[in-house]
């Protein structure tokens, strides 16, 4: 299987996008303690549908990008990065089905958004994950990502259960 890392082209690579999108909304909710009600909190239905609507709009270039990770030109993964404040760019939704785990493409993801993000002329990516994601928890600190205060207002029930990174640029 050769994995590749691309941007998001069209309303195909979309619709592949926002579904793996809805995959990593499930997949907290079955993997995280307190994920449903996580993702409850943060995340109702409603709002989410909203957001995967409007990802275009909120990742759009210049100040944002949508790529996919492919295996053998199939969509496996997603991530994206929009402008959170002014020189600092957040990563979102860094997600690939569990049957493309394993061929490093959850790095090369990253690695391109860190990439587009200083090409772009940010100073510091920024990200959150869940302490039960152990993947994410591993693979951040193993890209040079280091751990921060929160960059944004969280509700106290989540304080325990979420970790911010960031990684100057």
């Amino acid at each position: 299987m050769t994995p590749a890392v691309r941007p998001a082209r069209g309303e195909d690579d979309l619709a592949a996008v926002r579904a793996l999108c809805w995959d990593y909304r499930q997949h907290l909710i079955d993997h995280a303690p307190h994920g449903a009600e996580m993702v409850a909190a943060f995340y109702p239905p409603d709002l989410y549908a909203r957001i995967m609507g409007d990802l275009p709009r909120i990742h759009a270039r210049p100040k944002g990008e949508i790529l996919v990770g492919t295996l053998d030109d199939r969509i496996v993964g997603c991530g994206m990065s929009y402008e959170q404040a002014p020189g600092a760019a957040e990563l979102k939704r860094l997600f690939l089905s569990p049957d493309a785990r394993g061929h490093g493409l959850g790095a090369r993801l990253c690695l391109a958004l860190v990439d587009q993000a200083r090409a772009d002329g940010y100073t510091v990516v920024r990200l959150d994950t869940m302490f039960s994601l152990t993947d994410a928890m591993t693979l951040y600190p193993r890209l040079g990502f280091v751990s921060r205060d929160a960059y944004y207002d969280i509700p106290e029930m989540a304080r325990p259960i979420v970790r911010f990174f960031e990684k100057p640029l």
